[in-house]
């Protein structure tokens, strides 16, 4: 059994001469309790505890190391690399590291949503209800899911329309994900990914990030003037943060550029349909001289014999009041 071996000298094997080297034996062998039950557990033995307790576990030395660096060394005392939230404020990239229990499955919940294509609302219980769980800093799981986010998008360098479909196309899928976690504190996500873009090669990255959170409605114009307006986001003159400062602003412009044409376009459909609207109302013209007035009971024109008739009467009328 590769665990109860031990490494003994070849001097008393008679392998060599004098300290010339080390055998592994089987511990069990050696140091066998005449006492103790045949049946004992071998990986209970104590030469075998001491051979763990320095270090040995049984697998080849490469296949260890690399464990190692996947996974965090964990020292002898198996203690995990704990949250330090002034890290985070440092650096955000930190919260896809940390290798305690809450990072490994969180980072792994987040990672299975990707290959398996979990939906978005199940990955989004799945992390809230292992944050209650373990409870974790709910600042921490923000900051986690933003920088998860910004890590899926592909840079793609010189190709300005094909860097914002790549962060269209990751925002469209996990922009939901960001606006659950972080639902009533989005202007801290906007300042948490232009920290993130602004220590990484995700610089060339922010304005497509915030135009296509934008486009899906993960944040609104609103969002991104109180963005803007914090102290923290502007940096210092020519630093990372202020030149994505710098970036967030022609963006507002623009937004203000493009709200006024809708204005104005609207306040002329608003006078061309008052104007259609005047014409509607506009009244009929008045009648011509010789028609009977408006009310005035209308009569049929008169035949000759009547117009006669009336000529004559009109006559005796005549020698009536001569006479």
């Amino acid at each position: 059994i590769e665990f109860s071996r031990i490494a003994k000298r070849t001097g008393d094997q008679g392998l060599g001469d004098g300290d010339g080297g080390y055998l592994l034996d089987d511990a069990t062998q050696q140091e066998e309790d005449p006492d103790s039950d045949e049946d004992a557990d071998p990986f209970e033995s104590a030469a075998n505890l001491r051979y763990l307790r320095l270090g040995g576990i049984g697998k080849e030395e490469s296949e260890s190391e690399t464990e190692a660096d996947d996974s965090g060394s964990e020292g002898e005392t198996n203690i995990h690399p704990v949250f330090d939230p002034m890290e985070l404020e440092r650096d955000p990239w930190c919260s896809l590291k940390w290798q305690d229990e809450f990072g490994r499955e969180a980072y792994q919940t987040l990672k299975r949503g990707v290959d398996e294509h979990l939906d978005v609302d199940n990955v989004a219980l799945e992390l809230t209800t292992l944050r209650m769980a373990s409870n974790a800093d709910p600042g921490r799981l923000k900051v986690m899911v933003v920088a998860f986010m910004l890590e899926q998008i592909k840079i793609v360098e010189g190709n300005v329309a094909g860097q914002k479909k790549a962060a269209m196309d990751v925002v469209e899928r996990w922009g939901e994900l960001v606006a659950s976690i972080c639902r009533g504190e989005m202007i801290q996500a906007l300042w948490r990914l232009q920290q993130l873009c602004s220590l990484s090669a995700y610089q060339s990255v922010f304005g497509a990030v915030v135009s296509a959170c934008y486009m899906e409605e993960v944040i609104n114009e609103d969002t991104i003037k109180k963005w803007h307006a914090l102290p923290e986001s502007k940096g210092a003159e020519g630093s990372n943060m202020n030149k994505l400062w710098k970036i967030g602003q022609s963006m507002l412009a623009a937004l203000a550029q493009d709200s006024d044409d809708e204005e104005s376009e609207e306040e002329e459909d608003e006078d061309e349909s008052e104007e259609e609207a005047s014409a509607d109302e506009t009244p009929a013209p008045k009648a011509k001289s010789g028609n009977p007035p408006t009310g005035a009971k209308a009569h049929p024109p008169k035949s000759e014999e009547e117009e006669d008739d009336d000529e004559d009467d009109d006559d005796e009328d005549d020698e009536e009041e001569e006479e």
